[in-house]
């Protein structure tokens, strides 16, 4: 009783302080260009699954202030915030909950008493209080009650000088106001007159009395959440390799209705074979739903899953918001060595590449986007990695980039190009023999360079991005279904985005947007609300002529990092790496030598380890660079491998079926493209072993007529480019001599 008491003697002192100042204080202009002694004031409603995970009744919204001024010494030595408050659907309950809101809850960051700097005496948060109408209720006795029309005001006064004190250039928690809510309801905070000599007004410890800069009023739509939330899955998020029979899991926090948990409901996709069926099932005793696919991935594949928030909890509550993950299947083998495969000639100046199995035969067959014909080129597999001649399809004007992804939901992956001089995306449809339809054009920004398809809204359907380098900004379709698109709703990034991926950077569930911004040297990411709408890019240092981008889990922290290839009017000869804090920050970027004037780079298990390396094409050079992860996000510069005449796109895929990460470049220059295929050199009968067994398979090979080995480079143990018996020494030297591993 003597603390509260306390408490309330310390707060009247603050409002005798402000109110003396009342005639006295120093008038802040509303606005951007004031002197700078304003301090801004800022409301924010807490995300309800990261900030706050309380009961489902209750939402939050965060009071935070943030010093605007860097050469002043800021600190509060009193507070007093009157608002006015109104809701609509006012025939419903609506309160500041007094268990959530109550000072003996000062230890916990949900509630109102925690702000500024905490103490070894945590009593000192005990800084708050909060009144009615004027009547002199204490906070910790009531709850409000807000009728619709209520007005409350808190008032605070600090114990100590490191309560009083407040950051440079970032937002310090003043407080937190929990609301109980009954139903649905859109609830507005403004500043008031009541009382009339008590307006928003803060107190600094130089005695000035001002009214700091807002966002008020400031509105927000609330509303109960007695959501289920997900407690784990299997995979987890990023994680790397997985195995490619793996079940998916995911462990929910209540038990649900295992009926509302379905094909429709609970999707899986994997980059290179599309929507994959599978048996689903639900135990409702450990509340967890399993996903079994009816076929196995394949390796290096990365897979997403999306529950939708049609999932209901056994009593008919759906979850707040879908949820998507990603993981990546093992590469079962390969050394990060490559072998020309073949040089395959497509049509003029092939400019992106995707690898996906288009046909459905298991085989991963790969789309060309050729920008001076104004085509796709479609090359269906034979079989370890050898392609049928192409079949073209037309697109729109200069298509300069091409994804694959089942847009219709029939199981079949289509084809989007991005076309540069039309500003248009064309769609074309998958027969479901791997030929394609008539393509369907939607409109977006000017100068699309990039496209990509994601479920960006949680409604289990695939929309698209679109990086559009004229404008400025990426363009968003969001499919309404059987492949039928919105009109665009653009973002602002910074200038001219060339490339552009999608990664779940903060962690919440669903797809954020990464553009590299070629003239301003910088990174943008937009990070989605959850439903296809983003807030402002933030922007991040990324090297001269930042081109492509990929978004991987590089160091294995589970958080999804990024790699940059450049190009610039004077040529680069590194990438640059961005580490993800785990935070949806990046740590400063770093940069690896490769060769010259890398625009694309590729990110993939190459050499079998089970971390993720880094292939570039070199454009000026003619090569691609490879370079091996030590398993933490850092990477030595290991090998270099001839091209065509100017590589301006990379993709990795399994295009032989052996389980390791081959290389397709496209090659602009040379109308071509280049097939490498990733082995093991040494490991002459494939079995991922270098023994006896392969002496003996080169043997017979040499002496009795046996089978070529596959590749025959895998054979020239000795790197001369020749098959002879200088290989079976070598072989024997190795095995039974402690020679030295075959590496070229």
């Amino acid at each position: 009783m003597k603390i509260k008491t306390y408490l309330f003697f310390l707060v009247m002192i603050g409002l005798f302080l402000l109110s003396t100042f009342a005639f006295s204080r120093g008038q802040c202009p509303e606005q951007p260009n004031d002197s700078g002694i304003c301090d801004t004031l800022h409301l924010e409603v807490a995300p309800h699954d990261v900030f706050f995970t309380g009961p489902g009744y209750l939402s939050s919204v965060l009071l935070q202030i943030t010093r605007d001024n860097p050469n002043l010494s800021d600190s509060i030595a009193g507070m007093v915030m009157p608002f006015c408050f109104t809701r609509s659907n006012p025939t419903k309950y609506c309160s500041l909950s007094y268990y959530w809101n109550n000072s003996t809850n000062f230890n916990n960051p949900r509630s109102i008493f925690r702000h500024f700097a905490a103490e070894e005496d945590t009593i000192r948060n005990w800084m708050m209080d909060l009144y009615q109408r004027g009547n002199g209720e204490e906070w910790n006795l009531i709850n409000l009650n807000l009728d619709g029309i209520s007005h409350f005001w808190l008032a605070l006064v600090p114990f100590g000088i490191e309560d009083m004190k407040f950051g440079s250039s970032s937002r310090t928690l003043l407080a937190t106001l929990t609301f109980k809510v009954e139903d649905t309801m859109t609830v507005c905070l403004d500043s008031c007159f009541w009382p009339p000599s008590s307006r928003l007004k803060l107190i600094r410890s130089d005695a000035l009395a001002y009214i700091p800069r807002h966002n008020l009023p400031y509105c927000f739509t609330i509303r109960p959440w007695n959501a289920p939330r997900i407690l784990h899955t299997s995979p987890t998020k990023n994680q790397l390799n997985v195995s490619k029979t793996s079940d998916i899991s995911v462990t929910f926090d209540t038990t649900m209705n295992g009926m509302t948990i379905n094909q429709s409901t609970f999707m899986v996709y994997a980059r290179s074979t599309g929507k994959h069926p599978g048996a689903i099932s639900y135990d409702s005793l450990t509340r967890t739903a399993n996903f079994q696919p009816s076929d196995d991935f394949l390796a290096g594949d990365m897979v997403t899953v999306i529950l939708t928030s049609d999932i209901l909890a056994s009593d008919g509550t759906p979850m707040k918001k879908s949820y998507s993950w990603s993981f990546t299947i093992a590469a079962s083998y390969g050394g990060g060595t490559f072998t020309l495969q073949s040089t395959i000639p497509v049509c003029d100046e092939p400019q992106s590449v995707f690898a996906a199995d288009l046909d459905k035969d298991g085989d991963i067959d790969l789309a060309v986007a050729n920008a001076n014909s104004d085509n796709v080129s479609v090359l269906l597999n034979q079989g370890k990695g050898v392609f049928y001649p192409d079949s073209s399809y037309p697109a729109g004007d200069q298509p300069w980039s091409i994804m694959a992804a089942d847009l219709n939901d029939d199981g079949y992956p289509d084809l989007i190009t991005a076309n540069s001089n039309s500003n248009n995306v064309s769609i074309l449809l998958n027969r479901g023999d791997g030929t394609f339809a008539p393509h369907s054009d939607y409109p977006v920004g000017s100068e699309p360079h990039c496209v990509t398809a994601a479920d960006l809204n949680g409604d289990g359907k695939l929309d698209l991005a679109v990086a559009n380098a004229g404008t400025g900004d990426v363009s968003i379709l969001l499919n309404q279904g059987n492949a039928v698109f919105t009109q665009p709703v653009a973002f602002p990034v910074a200038d001219y985005p060339i490339s552009l991926c999608v990664g779940d950077m903060d962690k919440d569930g669903d797809y954020d947007i990464v553009t590299t911004n070629d003239l301003t040297d910088q990174i943008a990411v937009l990070s989605n609300n959850g439903d296809a709408t983003f807030a402002p890019c933030l922007l991040y240092p990324a090297g001269i002529g930042p081109y492509s981008v990929v978004v991987v889990d590089l160091d294995g922290n589970g958080a999804p990092d990024l790699v940059v290839g450049h190009g610039s009017p004077v040529p680069s000869k590194v990438i640059t790496i961005l580490l993800n804090n785990g935070d949806s920050t990046f740590s400063s970027p770093s940069s690896y030598s490769v060769g010259n004037s890398p625009l694309s780079v590729w990110a993939a298990d190459m050499d079998a380890d089970g971390d993720l390396d880094i292939a570039t094409g070199n454009s000026e050079d003619d090569n691609l660079s490879f370079l091996s992860n030590h398993g933490n996000g850092t990477f030595s510069y290991n090998s270099v491998f001839p091209v065509s005449d100017y590589p301006s796109a990379l993709f990795s895929a399994d295009l032989d079926g052996n389980g390791s990460m081959d290389l397709i470049a496209t090659n602009r220059d040379s109308d071509n493209l280049t097939i490498l295929l990733n082995f093991v050199r040494g490991d002459i009968n494939g079995d991922a072993i270098i023994n006896v067994g392969d002496m003996v398979y080169l043997l017979n090979y040499l002496y009795k007529n046996g089978l070529p080995p596959y590749p025959l480079a895998a054979a020239d143990v000795t790197c001369d480019g020749a098959v002879n018996v200088g290989d079976v020494i070598y072989l024997i030297n190795y095995l039974f001599k402690g020679g030295i591993l075959p590496n070229c």
